[in-house]
């Protein structure tokens, strides 16, 4: 037991038999269960998954016994991101417009491009324009010359859907990736 307590030892197992309780090492397995020794070998050299792979398949039985959520898009899909599988969907081959969509990719392309460039969200300062301010549709009411910070500009384009938000942040990283174009040019 190399100086650990029993009840510390991996595998411990408690039975009773026949009026008193005995235990058994992790390499023991009560043969009267499995018939003979053989059988209860074969039982303990079984692959076991690993934690990851339990979990995957708790995830998995998580997913499947639960009812898909409810959802009030006309169409939508939930997908396992690892394997490309679609796990619920509705309507998931009708065309639709791509609506606020564009939005969800460019703050996916913007936060990529702070990491990338090593940009501090909270201190990146961008000017807003006449152009972007006086865009239709949705907005988060940017007023033009305006100074906000990239963080600040990601939430006018994510929580109100703000086209100029959106407008603001892509011409900002658009001359960011231009510039670093041209240097790589020179």
């Amino acid at each position: 037991m190399g100086g650990r307590h029993p009840s510390t030892q991996v595998g411990t197992i408690r039975r009773k038999k026949k009026g008193k309780s005995t235990a058994t090492g992790s390499g023991a397995m009560n043969t009267t269960t499995y018939g003979n020794q053989a059988a209860a070998n074969a039982y303990l050299n079984q692959q076991r998954p690993s934690s990851q792979e339990m979990l995957i398949q708790m995830n998995r039985k998580l997913i499947f016994e639960t009812p898909a959520p409810f959802i009030s898009a006309s169409s939508w899909v939930i997908l396992d991101r690892t394997s490309g599988e679609i796990l619920f969907a509705k309507n998931e081959f009708e065309e639709r417009q791509v609506a606020s969509l564009t939005k969800v990719m460019t703050c996916l392309v913007v936060l990529t491009l702070i990491d990338r460039f090593g940009i501090g969200e909270h201190r990146e300062i961008v000017t807003i324009l006449h152009c972007c301010a006086e865009l239709n549709g949705t907005s988060a009411s940017l007023v033009p010359g305006d100074h906000l910070t990239v963080w600040e500009l990601l939430h006018g384009m994510m929580l109100p859907s703000g086209n100029d938000a959106a407008q603001s942040l892509a011409i900002h990283f658009g001359l960011l990736l231009l510039r670093e174009e041209f240097l790589a040019l020179c």
